[in-house]
């Protein structure tokens, strides 16, 4: 006979995954699944089930008459209150430990994606919900009360996909060919945002929601986790230890708690639970996942769990992810074609399937609050305009514009700005849509400072000649301002977010006339080429003067005409990309990124007053210290062969203002804006971040970070600036700073302070002047 069921927490009713469920004095027994559910086979002398699982009171249940009559069972178990663990001593080493061992040792044949190749489908569905205990509602609270029923019938959001994954040779490409989100007719950004752990347990950390762990089967494990041996079961063939792990007393690292199921074939993992162990991430998240021994010779997982509960919010906001995996292939016979280029993309058809269709690609059907809330969020999403929300947002994402209507965008960022030259700045811009047409974009903007009191315009024509390979045509004209001595690279669109902080300090701009035309396209994923052409009419400000000899004449010039040929790329081996139906998006890549830029300026053409050559170069990479934290260097450097003007030079990238105490990224934190000049420099900006491992504070996890600065500099013809106070950097810039951020949280972000000095050659003979205090801020993501 066989007898099913479920078996859940008593309390929250959360169903519990791998329960050791055993008929007593029988070792064979089976556990409950990643949904808690189970099927066991009993005989008629059976007497009674047993109930084991750690964390919880055990629990037997008599094999009645009433009890076999029904069609399900419903186990609820009771937690085990809070305790401090009793210490074991063995006789010998823990045979927690041993076990352990062994799961390292094989974790290399056993991590799927060691494999050759693979392939399977995968269903996802993830939704939001608000669990209202309506006992804690007041009485006359009538709009809490309509939200607790309205969270008993539906969902706050529902999203479904299916995917198509191909691995090969440590290349992945996953394709999504349906989905289906609540209140929208495609959101495909709203389906990748619900990807929040590591495909599989494997390897020397665990992803969860971009947070990288120690993972406790990693190589040096051992040593800083503790393990445990809690049960063991058997089935027909193996054996399974059941060990729970957690970091040892004492030890600062990026854990993580729970259980491990170990299987004797192969000392692979079978199952396991996860969370972790300390407050790293802005929200408590859990992640299960479920492995079968596929074709006879691979452990595979066959579904991930991701349960999240959002802290520090008024109303419990819960997310609920669960992945089925299918149709798994295990070294298939395809080639590199087969695998896209994409790390994932949406087909075209996605957001297209019907509910037939759905039907048959989902491995169990809906129940009545799923089908509840689609009906109910999709007639509001349609009155509500959910998707021309989505879109703007999208658009905002991938280059700044959003939709104003059908057929028309603007830029937000000419909406508002703030510099020390222009103050307050107010503008508008228009372009052309994607509706208009899909192959080109024309449009301008305005903007209006109410320190400077100058309007500044400016207008473009852009031309999309070949989708693959990204080929951009664009034409060019500007009558604005532009950071006198400033730093940019054509090709590096979006600088970090912390960067852009650094704008509000700028004091010093220059008015600029310019116009020209640049082509961009991408010969192969990971380099993006571009070429241009601009003639340039500047103005300079606050009084300066440059002073050129000619044939023994003396001229000072109150503007300067460049005429110049651009030229320079972008290049970041194996970076990895997603394609949306409308977008291509970058992933990031675990190698460095360079940028470079070549500039030529000609006096013998019209609108040119200038000869020279300019490089600039710079380079950007993260280091992940398995235990210690991330690294991040940025090497930044130019040089320009022939005198010219301030406006065209490097004044270095200081951030000081003691009006403004605020650090800003990759800067000199001590130097004050302009107070240094080259047409030669390099610089190095060093950070670590030790995250939170030095401290163990229960309610806050400050994060220590160190910054190091280094910079150097020579001006060729500093004796032609006029006007104008600077000093040269022959002799190099040091700064050194730390950091404490997130002294004051929020949900996504962070508050905190940091002290930088500046003990180089450069020094004052102060101490007071060498030292910048200012606050930081943290994205918490």
């Amino acid at each position: 006979m066989i007898i099913k069921g479920v078996v859940s927490d008593a309390t929250t009713k959360e169903k519990l995954a791998f329960v050791n469920i055993a008929i007593e004095n029988i070792p064979i027994g089976t556990v409950s699944d990643i949904d808690g559910k189970f099927s066991i086979s009993f005989g008629p002398n059976d007497v009674n089930l047993l109930f084991s699982y750690v964390g919880y009171y055990p629990f037997k249940l008599q094999l009645t008459d009433s009890v076999l009559e029904l069609k399900q069972l419903s186990i609820l178990l009771h937690k085990k209150e809070m305790m401090l663990r009793e210490m074991v001593v063995y006789p010998g080493e823990n045979p927690a430990y041993r076990i352990i061992r062994e799961a390292i040792k094989n974790s290399g044949q056993n991590n799927p994606e060691k494999l050759a190749s693979f392939k399977y489908n995968a269903y996802h569905k993830f939704y939001f919900n608000s669990p209202v205990n309506k006992d804690s509602i007041a009485q006359n609270d009538s709009s809490m009360i309509s939200f607790a029923n309205a969270m008993e019938k539906q969902h706050i959001l529902l999203m479904e996909s299916v995917s198509e994954r191909k691995f090969l040779g440590g290349k992945s490409s996953e394709k999504i060919i349906a989905s289906k989100v609540s209140g929208f007719k495609s959101a495909s950004l709203l389906i990748l945002a619900t990807q929040f752990q590591s495909f599989s347990f494997y390897g020397p950390q665990i992803t969860i929601s971009e947070k990288k762990f120690i993972n406790p089967i990693g190589i040096g494990s051992i040593g800083r986790y503790e393990f445990t041996l809690e049960d063991t079961t058997y089935t027909e063939k193996d054996t399974v230890f059941i060990i729970s792990f957690e970091p040892m007393a004492g030890k600062k690292f990026s854990g993580l708690k729970g259980v491990l199921y170990i299987n004797t074939n192969g000392y692979a993992i079978q199952n396991v639970i996860a969370e972790p162990a300390g407050d790293e991430l802005p929200f408590g998240i859990k992640i299960q996942q479920e492995y079968e021994f596929v074709d006879g010779r691979q452990w595979f997982p066959v579904q991930l769990n991701t349960d999240i509960v959002f802290k520090e919010i008024s109303l419990p906001i819960i997310g609920v992810g669960r992945s089925y995996i299918s149709q798994i292939e295990i070294t298939p016979d395809f080639t590199k074609k087969d695998i896209g280029k994409y790390e994932v993309e949406f087909s075209d058809t996605a957001a297209k399937w019907n509910e037939d269709d759905w039907d048959k690609l989902r491995p169990d059907s809906l129940s009545e609050k799923e089908k509840t809330t689609y009906h109910i969020l999709d007639s509001v999403g349609e009155k509500k305009k959910f998707d021309l929300m989505l879109l703007a947002f999208e658009y905002a994402v991938r280059n700044n514009r959003v939709p104003i209507g059908s057929y028309l965008e603007t830029d937000f960022q000419k909406l508002l700005s703030m510099n020390k030259f222009e103050g307050l700045r107010l503008g508008a811009s228009l372009y052309t849509g994607h509706k208009v047409s899909r192959h080109f974009s024309a449009g301008g903007y305005f903007g209006y400072g109410f320190k400077d009191k100058v309007f500044k315009y400016g207008g473009e024509v852009d031309f999309w000649l070949h989708k693959g390979s990204e080929s951009k045509l664009k034409f060019f004209t500007i009558n604005d301002v532009k950071e006198s001595a400033g730093i940019s690279f054509v090709l590096d669109r979006r600088p970090m977010l912390m960067e852009q902080g650094r704008m509000y300090l700028i004091e010093r701009m220059d008015y600029i006339r310019q116009s020209g035309a640049t082509f961009s396209f991408k010969p192969y994923q990971h380099l993006t080429l571009m070429a241009g052409a601009s003639q340039s009419n500047i103005t300079p400000t606050l009084g300066y003067e440059y002073v050129q000899e000619l044939n023994d004449v003396t001229l000072m010039p109150n503007r300067f005409d460049f005429t110049e040929f651009t030229s320079g790329f972008r290049f970041a081996y194996k970076e990895k990309f997603m394609k949306t139906p409308r977008f291509a998006y970058s992933l990031g890549t675990t190698y460095p990124i360079v940028w470079f830029q070549f500039k030529k300026g000609f006096n013998n053409l019209p609108g040119g007053m200038f000869s020279y050559n300019r490089y600039d170069l710079k380079v950007e990479k993260q280091f992940d210290q398995k235990l210690l934290g991330k690294t991040f260097i940025q090497f930044i450097s130019g040089h320009i062969d022939s005198p010219l003007p301030f406006t065209y030079l490097y004044a270095g990238r200081g951030s000081f203002d003691p009006k403004v105490p605020f650090s800003v990224n990759n800067t000199f934190e001590t130097m004050r804006l302009n107070e240094f000049l080259s047409s030669t420099y390099a610089s190095v900006f060093l950070s670590h971040n030790f995250g939170s491992l030095l401290f163990s504070h229960p309610k806050i996890k400050p994060e220590l970070v160190f910054v190091t600065a280094l910079g150097w500099g020579t001006l060729i013809n500093p004796e032609s600036h006029r006007n104008l106070e600077f000093k040269t950097m022959e002799k190099g810039y040091v700064e050194s700073g730390l950091m404490i951020n997130r002294l004051l949280t929020s949900s996504f972000s962070g508050l905190g302070i940091g002290a930088f000095y500046n003990y180089g050659p450069y020094a004052e003979p102060a101490v007071k002047n060498n030292l910048a205090l200012k606050l930081t801020l943290s994205i918490l993501l």
